[in-house]
């Protein structure tokens, strides 16, 4: 029923964009076959992701990312026109016929400013910023510190293989990072998709206490047992519903929310020494309030993308407790990263492609 539910609001959603670009499209350029172009474009993405979730992902996504991203903004360039017109004819002026006198001039702008946009978004997507945090967290731990490394949302498949992941590992490893905890989507969907020479890039490093992922809502739509065999195939460890010790900290992977099934939090928590510190990772950052409620030390997750493209980072703050970055809820530190890959669309505009070390400091 909840998949019902979501394609209607995803038809709905859809259906309102498709019809504000066509208004406008229309308007401007006076043209009948835009009544019938713009709802095609509108609608093919939308069908496209229906066809491809039924029978399988294929390369097709690669030019469909493309095409998601460029609908986008054009869709955001004539919603702003349509809200022109809106405040035009209330001034008794028509914004319509002026671009309609204009069309070349307003063609060759559009074409500049998507084309700027595009070339932005995809240096953002490309280029990975590293980040480091010192977290001091009220617990004793005999004085020790450790440094974490921490990344999410890796999405291999066969169109992102491990270029940026192999450029993490290698930056976090020289930054000190002692072990390296991802928080989930390390597989886009199946991981059959996925090039050769993961494994290699994995063996490459040696982190004092390993590598850890959680699972992610991806690993469960591509075959979650199939993928859960590659992951631990190529070297890395999966906490699921487990908890792990690492030199005084307790670190529990939670399975992701996808998983109706998994164990609720308190009960992970029961016969823990919550004297250690508590790290909790959890794919999806809306579980957030739990570990406030449990008074966890610090939450990693990911997922969110901080939206991806402008303007769903907005979105994405207003949804969740934590939708980007670092923030604190009492005693409860929380990060949530904005991932080092992407979903489909090789662009970030309002977004960044991201690594991050956690120098934790303890009492």
């Amino acid at each position: 029923m909840k998949i019902f539910s979501f394609l209607f609001i995803i038809f709905l959603v859809v259906s309102i964009v498709a019809s504000v670009t066509t208004y406008a499209m229309y308007g401007i350029y006076d043209s009948k076959k835009m009544l019938y172009i713009m709802p095609v474009f509108g609608f093919l993405p939308f069908i496209t992701l229906i066809i491809g979730r039924i029978y399988g992902r294929g390369s097709i996504e690669k030019y469909l990312g493309h095409f998601l991203f460029y609908y986008n903004y054009i869709s955001i360039l004539c919603l702003t026109i349509v809200f022109i017109q809106i405040l035009s004819q209330l001034m008794k002026r028509n914004f319509f016929k002026y671009l309609n006198e204009n069309q070349l001039r307003f063609s060759v702008m559009m074409l500049i400013v998507i084309g700027l946009i595009a070339i932005y978004g995809r240096y953002k997507f490309e280029t990975v910023k590293g980040i480091t945090y010192k977290i001091k967290i009220d617990k004793k731990n005999n004085g020790k510190k450790m440094k974490i490394g921490f990344i999410s949302d890796i999405h291999l498949n066969n169109i992102f293989d491990g270029e940026k992941l192999n450029f993490a590992l290698e930056k976090m490893k020289n930054d000190g990072a002692e072990v390296i905890l991802i928080g989930g989507d390390f597989v886009d969907n199946n991981s059959s998709l996925i090039g050769s020479g993961i494994k290699e890039i994995i063996e490459k490093y040696n982190f004092k206490h390993g590598i850890y992922t959680v699972l992610g809502n991806h690993e469960y739509y591509g075959g979650i047992e199939k993928n859960i065999e590659y992951i631990k195939s190529i070297g890395i460890n999966i906490l699921r519903d487990k908890t792990l010790e690492i030199d005084g900290i307790t670190v529990l992977g939670r399975d992701d929310k996808t998983n109706k099934e998994r164990k609720n939090l308190k009960k992970l928590l029961e016969e823990r020494d919550n004297k250690n510190p508590i790290i909790v990772i959890d794919h999806n950052p809306m579980t957030l309030s739990e570990s406030i409620e449990n008074e966890i030390d610090l939450h990693l997750s990911g997922h969110t993308h901080n939206g991806q493209l402008f303007p769903m980072n907005y979105l994405t703050d207003y949804l969740n407790l934590n939708g980007n970055g670092y923030k604190k809820f009492k005693d409860t530190h929380s990060f949530v990263s904005s991932g080092l890959g992407t979903w489909m669309i090789p662009y970030r505009v309002g977004s960044q492609s991201q690594y991050v070390v956690l120098e934790l400091q303890f009492d």
